[in-house]
């Protein structure tokens, strides 16, 4: 129940079945993975991992075990190993992800340098951007915490909200091109540059 067009594409395939692999090179490495779809050069270079999907050049083209994946656009998730249900839909979205799970990321390299981060929500180019290590952060807005890194449960709606904050964890930023008062600080909160808190802690 395989289908392969390409050349050498699920060239190392064992005992995978219900896999679809177009393109050159496409699933070159997998062996018994399944339930795996792949469409475009070099996409998927999957070992063992199940249920991924890979549509565009050079996507998931690292990932050896990692399961229920979705790369859609070159060079998606382009790093991931054993991360497991990521979605990545953009260019460059999630690029370095290696072990990161159950991330979100939709527009051009948005959460492009996560590398092994989990729960991650980034809609719109290059949210989330900078990002290498943090947990549990939403973003909804081009550029919105572009610049942040190393930091957990931060919120950000708007175009390029929070941009400038660094570092930080628990801030919550709501509007269009608008900043936190402190670029590294914890529990900032900034609707609109109209009502601004401190010491936001959810509780």
């Amino acid at each position: 129940s395989n289908t392969a067009i390409g050349s050498q594409s699920m060239n190392s395939n064992t005992t995978g079945f219900r896999n679809v692999a177009v393109g050159t090179f496409a699933m070159r490495n997998a062996t018994v993975g399944r339930d795996n779809t792949a469409l475009g050069y070099a996409a998927l270079q999957n070992t063992t991992g199940n249920s991924n999907t890979a549509l565009g050049n050079i996507v998931l083209t690292a990932n050896t075990t990692g399961g229920g994946n979705v790369g859609v656009g070159s060079r998606a998730l382009n790093a991931n190993t054993t991360g497991n249900q990521n979605i990545a839909i953009g260019g460059q979205s999630s690029f370095s992800n290696k072990v990161g799970s159950e991330n979100v990321s939709i527009g051009y390299r948005s959460l492009q340098n996560n590398d092994s981060s989990d729960n991650n929500t980034a809609v719109g180019a290059y949210s989330l951007f900078v990002t290498r290590q943090g947990e549990n952060n939403t973003t909804l807005g081009k550029s919105a915490l572009r610049n942040i890194d190393t930091s957990n449960n931060n919120t950000a709606l708007g175009f390029a909200a929070g941009d400038n904050l660094l570092r930080g964890d628990q801030n919550i930023i709501i509007g269009a091109d608008i900043d936190f008062p402190n670029t590294i600080d914890t529990g900032q909160l900034n609707i609109g540059n109209i009502i601004y808190g401190v010491n936001v802690d959810g509780t």
